[in-house]
This record gives structure tokens, C-alpha cells and sequence, in this order.
């Protein structure tokens, strides 16, 4: 296991972790995960399919919240700046 804590890729990306099945790349809008190989690929895809993968986002609000966490279930798409909103078109 290869984790690289500070290794700058094009386009400002992070090269978060990279192993011989799969690499981990941050980027604004969320983590991308690449297989290095089909099967690996249909692995993740399955896990995707199932919900077994967590999908979670941290948000700025405006305003007095009740809570100091809580769920927004709303549909989110990219801005054109690339960052995740809430959008009327967005998937949830």
C-alpha cells in the first residue's frame, strides 16, 4: 500500500492513495476512485449499485441552524465553478 499525502497531479488534483487494484484522487466536487483493472472495476461498480458505498458531503450554510448536523435530502448537481449544489435539476 502506497499512500501519498502531499503528490500534486495536473490540474491542482491529490493523489490520495494508490494500491495495485485502485487509485484515489481528490478533487473539489469529491473523491474519484479509478480500477486498474475490469474486474476490479465491476467490484466497484457493484458496490455502487448496492449502496454499499457511503456517499457524504460536508456543506456551508447560511442562517441559524436548529441542529448542529443533520440530513438535506435535495437534489445536488455542479455549479459552474464545479463545487456540488443543491439544484432543482441535480440528482439525489
Amino acid at each position: 500500500m502506497k499512500l501519498h499525502p502531499s503528490r500534486r497531479l495536473a490540474h491542482g488534483l491529490l493523489l490520495l492513495y494508490e494500491d495495485r487494484d485502485i487509485l484515489v484522487v481528490d478533487k473539489p466536487a469529491g473523491l474519484l476512485v479509478f480500477a486498474k483493472s475490469e474486474e476490479v472495476k465491476r467490484k466497484l461498480m457493484g458496490s455502487w449499485d448496492e449502496a454499499v458505498t457511503l456517499r457524504r458531503y460536508t456543506a456551508l450554510a447560511e442562517g441559524v441552524m436548529a441542529e448542529n448536523e443533520g440530513i438535506i435530502d435535495a437534489p445536488l448537481g455542479e455549479d459552474r465553478g464545479g463545487r456540488m449544489v443543491v439544484r432543482e435539476d441535480g440528482v439525489r
